[in-house]
C-alpha cells in the first residue's frame, strides 16, 4: 500500500505540485504556518484536468501550528463538490524545524515534524481520507483506521 501512496504523490503532477505550492506558502514572508488542502480525481468526463487540487490557508491571526478551520472547510469541499470530485487524501504542512520555538507558547519547541497529532489522526477518521503530512524534507500518509502508515522523501 505504501507503494502506491508514494506513486500517486510523488509521480502525479497536479499532486506533486499542490504540496510543493502549499509548502512554498507554508514558508512565505509572514513566516512559517501550516497550510494544506484535498487532493482528488474530477469527476467530470469532459474536463481536461484528471486530478483536482484545493487549498485551505487558515485565517489571520490562527496560530501558526495550527489549521484552525480546516476540518470544517474539508467537510464543506467534499459537500460541496460531490459531483465534481473524488478526494483522496487530506493533506497539510509540518513547515518547522525540531527544536524550533512554538510561536505564542512560551517555553515550548517543535517536536519532531513528521510525525502527526492526535488531532491529525481525528481529523482523518472524520473525513474518511488518508492524512498526508508534507515537511521540508518527506512526506507522511497515515489512515489510522486501516492501519497504514509510510514515510519517503519528498
Amino acid at each position: 500500500e505504501c507503494a502506491q501512496h508514494r506513486k500517486n504523490l510523488t509521480e502525479n503532477p497536479v499532486y506533486k505540485a499542490a504540496m510543493d505550492q502549499a509548502m512554498e506558502r507554508s514558508l512565505s514572508t509572514v513566516g512559517p504556518h501550516e497550510t494544506g488542502g484535498l487532493l482528488g480525481k474530477s469527476l467530470l468526463v469532459h474536463s481536461s484536468e484528471h486530478y483536482v487540487s484545493e487549498f485551505y490557508d487558515p485565517p489571520a491571526g490562527t496560530p501558526k501550528h495550527r489549521l484552525s478551520g480546516g476540518t470544517a472547510w474539508e467537510l464543506q469541499q467534499i459537500e460541496n463538490n460531490q459531483a465534481t470530485a473524488e478526494y483522496e487524501y487530506s493533506f497539510h504542512t509540518h513547515p518547522f524545524n525540531e527544536g524550533d520555538p512554538v510561536e505564542g507558547v512560551p517555553g515550548a519547541t517543535h517536536g519532531a515534524q513528521d510525525w502527526e497529532s492526535d488531532n491529525d489522526q481525528k481529523v482523518g477518521e472524520r473525513l474518511g481520507l488518508p492524512i498526508v503530512v508534507v515537511t521540508k524534507t518527506d512526506i507522511l500518509v497515515y489512515d489510522t483506521a486501516k492501519g497504514i502508515r509510510c514515510k519517503f522523501s519528498r
